[in-house]
């Protein structure tokens, strides 16, 4: 067994064969390996472990699991798995990773900081994202609209902006949606006339790009 992805294959055969517990200890000993699919089998061994009563050793697989591929569904799980004693320590464990680790799983981290409330932390992931990746920064943009709508005025501007700008008209509909963000938080802060002098000012600014112009008239 030199690989998770062989431990794996040889964990499922032997559970196949109704060998649960034999299957169980080459999940664990896989889980030591380095290599592709460490993920998958952690969270496999999390289930079969916690099917058999080892309630610790499916806690320490699902959190390895969570190490490899941070996800919500695995974060509520090992809550859930944890006891009150252990849960405080290993929350703290887990959101300090996603705060030195998220470049890479962006959507799980601003999952679970908006589960706990984290509304700042969440900001911080997004701030500068892509905004051709924008589900994440949506996601945070709805949370943040109530509590920091100038963030997500300043925020959603720059991303339009940077669009409209550079005149690419492929990518028009995402200036857009940017700038239905900016007018909803205006409109929650009750300063809808600014909205309106910033609106004029782009109408203005792009009046020659007539498949903008096509698009922004649904503020009107």
């Amino acid at each position: 067994l030199d690989t998770p992805t062989t431990a794996f294959s040889v964990a499922c055969a032997l559970r196949e064969k109704g060998a649960l517990e034999q299957a169980l200890e080459i999940a664990v000993s896989g889980l030591s390996l380095s290599g592709y699919g460490k993920a998958r089998l952690a969270e496999w061994t999390s289930e079969l472990a916690e099917a058999l009563g080892h309630t610790a050793t499916s806690l320490q697989a699902r959190t390895t699991a969570f190490a490899e591929v941070p996800t919500l569904a695995d974060y509520m799980k090992i809550q859930e798995l944890a006891d009150s004693v252990e849960w405080p320590k290993l929350k703290k464990k887990l959101l300090t990773s996603l705060r030195k680790e998220h470049r890479f799983s962006i959507q799980a981290a601003v999952d679970i900081f908006l589960h706990e409330g984290l509304l700042g932390d969440a900001i911080k992931v997004v701030d500068d994202s892509s905004s051709y990746s924008s589900a994440p920064v949506h996601q945070v943009m709805e949370a943040a609209i109530a509590q920091r709508p100038d963030w997500v005025i300043n925020n959603a501007r720059r991303r339009a902006e940077s669009i409209m700008d550079e005149g690419k008209a492929k990518y028009y509909s995402y200036a857009v949606a940017w700038l239905q963000f900016v007018h909803r938080a205006y409109v929650k802060i009750e300063q809808s006339e600014k909205w309106q002098a910033y609106y004029t000012r782009l109408q203005q600014k792009h009046s020659r790009k007539r498949n903008l112009m096509a698009l922004l008239h649904i503020f009107e």
